[in-house]
């Protein structure tokens, strides 16, 4: 059973409930809330394409330093471009799927 509907139209309820004051840290706490469902997807990935040899490769969760290393790049391009990677926020610690990093790599030397 989907429950997403129900979740979403009781949210849209509440925030129309709120005082102007309010919106500011309602919007702060959706931010934080994105943030986390953006980590259950990156870090909940079950399984990469299967390579040659035919064993399932695990998704590996890896942060700015390695993720600049994959993609060729610096880490202060990996920071301002995060969103475009799929980075999500951890804390304050920013995340990235290798997976998703490796196949954007793969497509950028095939164009």
């Amino acid at each position: 059973m989907n429950r997403t509907p129900d979740l979403i139209a009781a949210l849209d309820s509440t925030i129309e409930q709120l005082s102007f004051v309010e919106l500011p840290a309602i919007r702060g706490e959706l931010a934080r809330l994105d943030a986390k469902v953006m980590a259950r997807i990156t870090s909940s990935a079950q399984l990469t394409t299967l390579p040659a040899e035919g064993a399932a490769v695990p998704d590996e969760e890896i942060d700015v330093v390695e993720a600049a290393k994959v993609l060729g790049m610096s880490e202060s391009y990996m920071y301002k471009h995060a969103k475009e990677y799929g980075g999500a926020k951890h804390g304050s610690a920013l995340r990235f799927s290798r997976r998703q990093l490796e196949a954007k790599r793969k497509r950028r030397h095939y164009n």
